[in-house]
């Protein structure tokens, strides 16, 4: 749980980052007298500030439903890694369309796979906890 809140909270920070570089290329054109501009350009960093944001959410409460799981703490841990390393691959590819100003949905083939594979690997993760989970409380029952 301490490695899933300690990636959370560093996604949280480039999340922070990009909302502050929204605000702040906001600012400097809504006082340049286009504040219409100020709302398409600073848009731009929406993606990336959604998807760095919920990790906060997303990686802790995997690491809590691994508890449930009927495996040791150092296969706990691998899954969390991996967890992470995906959610990372996520973030850099949303991050990198984000400053290019590419919308996910316009992106090239290798920005789509890869950010298709994280989200996959994602889900796979959470799938498998979850049905781990499941499993424990039944033979518990």
């Amino acid at each position: 749980m301490r490695l899933a809140v300690r990636a959370g909270l560093v996604a949280l920070l480039v999340a922070l980052g990009a909302g502050a570089a929204m605000i702040a290329s906001g600012v400097v054109e809504a006082r340049g007298g286009n504040p219409q501009a100020a709302y398409t350009t600073a848009g731009a960093l929406k993606p990336l500030h959604a998807v760095a944001m919920h990790a906060i959410l997303i990686l802790p409460g995997l690491a809590w439903l691994l508890r449930f799981a009927d495996w040791t703490e150092r296969r706990r841990v691998r899954w969390v890694w991996t967890a992470i390393g995906a959610y990372a691959a996520l973030t850099a590819v949303v991050g990198v369309e984000s400053v290019t100003k590419v919308s996910p949905l316009a992106a090239s083939p290798v920005e789509m796979v890869t950010s298709g594979v994280a989200l996959g690997v994602l889900g796979l993760t959470g799938a498998a906890a979850l049905r781990e989970a499941v499993r424990k409380r039944s033979r518990a029952l």
